[in-house]
């Protein structure tokens, strides 16, 4: 009978005393100077919606810009709003993805959440001096899953305006079963005219996650531990730097990716899958406005922008319409109008606005420090200009706030 090593089952020991040491270090570090990461945690199944946030999750988003998100019990990220409105109060609700998520700033300096300080100042007649708004945005999120948010989650808070934030960047691919993408995203298909709803996203794996013991004990490793969301931080890193490293603001020689944007929203479609899903995002849009007709509400359309749509150098916004022989960059804004107008619901376009002021000014409307100028998401300059645009318009436009 062979006798063991003492000595080599000693130093085995040894090491991995020393690894569960290190760990155990590393955790108390990285608790210690506060860190967490947001998105490790953002994407719990959602039977409705596919993902959600839990109520009550916290944590640090630094990937792009710099922000502590809080979620509130009901699940979103918001200050805490009574479920019944207080008598004399207009309540707006804001639906949409990560523009109006706006996990990369502070909540208070978003565009709705300024937006509510900025209405009450409004001088046209008309227009309601209580104004309360709530956020209901998920990063990511399509406008298909908006529409269920809406259906399912919106309407016990009784609001009287429904805003929908329409990015036309990549909603419109989100929108499509093939170009979306993302298995553990709700997706409808128009059949004989009628929007049919796959539920295929609850046998995804990413779904299924929560299901089986195995699951379970990932996800509380995620939520639990900041050493695996430190992990979980670089991995992410990884997978977007090639991304910021291939762009150049500055340059105007070629065509530079923008980070979740599809440059086909540019152009008519002309492919089967993009015309069935202008198609689609159509029919979500309609049935949204009746959505909120049956209530007694108003809805309101607004078209974000995308950071080369409002490019402060015009030789790259030039050479970026060139290289893709298109004559404008406002081809899906002006569709969602035109759709709004057939529909019989208002559409507020801001990429004209913006990319007029971006052009007089040289302020950077997207983009971070971290991440890349003109890239990504609105900064405070961004989300600033869209409050006082909305609030322009909102305040010019009074018979929304009629009851």
């Amino acid at each position: 009978m062979q006798i063991p090593n003492k000595s080599g089952l000693l130093t085995s020991l040894l090491l991995i005393s020393a690894l569960i040491f290190s760990l155990a270090l590393a955790e108390l570090g990285l608790r210690v100077t506060d860190f967490s990461y947001y998105w490790s945690l953002a994407r719990y199944p959602d039977p409705i919606t596919g993902w959600s946030a839990k109520p009550g999750t916290t944590g640090w988003q630094r990937l792009e810009g710099d922000a502590y998100v809080e979620i509130n019990g009901d699940g979103w990220r918001d200050v805490v709003h009574t479920i019944k409105p207080e008598p004399g109060i207009f309540r707006i609700a804001f639906i949409g993805d990560s523009f109006t998520e706006a996990v990369q700033i502070p909540l208070e300096q978003s565009y709705w959440r300024l937006l509510e300080g900025m209405l009450p100042n409004c001088p046209t007649p008309g227009v309601q001096k209580k104004i309360e708004i709530l956020g209901f945005a998920v990063s990511g999120y399509s406008t298909a899953q908006e529409m269920l948010v809406l259906e399912n989650k919106v309407w016990k808070y009784q609001p009287d305006l429904i805003v929908l934030a329409f990015f036309s960047g990549n909603d419109l691919i989100e929108n499509s079963q093939v170009l979306g993408g993302d298995a553990m995203r709700p997706v409808f298909t128009l059949e004989g005219g009628e929007l049919k709803q796959n539920m295929n996203f609850l046998q995804s794996a990413e779904y299924q996650t929560t299901k089986s013991w195995l699951g379970r004990v990932k996800w509380s490793l995620i939520t639990n531990s900041r050493l695996v969301q430190a992990i979980t931080l670089a991995m992410h890193r990884l997978q977007i730097a090639s991304k910021v490293a291939k762009h150049d603001e500055t340059a105007i020689s070629n065509i530079k990716d923008e980070p979740g944007v599809d440059v086909r929203v540019y152009s008519p479609p002309t492919t089967k899958e993009w015309q069935s899903s202008w198609k689609t995002t159509e029919a979500i849009l309609e049935r949204m406005h009746l959505e909120v007709a049956e209530h007694q509400a108003k809805f309101l359309v607004i078209t974000l922008t995308t950071g080369a749509q409002v490019h402060p150098n015009q030789a790259f916004r030039e050479q970026f319409k060139k290289q893709l022989n298109i004559p404008n960059l406002f081809y899906a804004d002006e569709r969602i109008r035109q759709i709004g107008n057939r529909v019989g619901f208002p559409v507020l376009n801001l990429a004209k606005d913006f990319q007029q002021f971006a052009t007089n000014t040289g302020i950077w409307l997207h983009g971070f420090k971290n991440s890349g100028k003109g890239v990504g998401h609105w900064n405070q300059n961004g989300h600033r200009l869209a409050a006082e645009r909305i609030a322009s318009y909102l305040c010019n436009n009074s018979e929304l706030f009629v009851k």
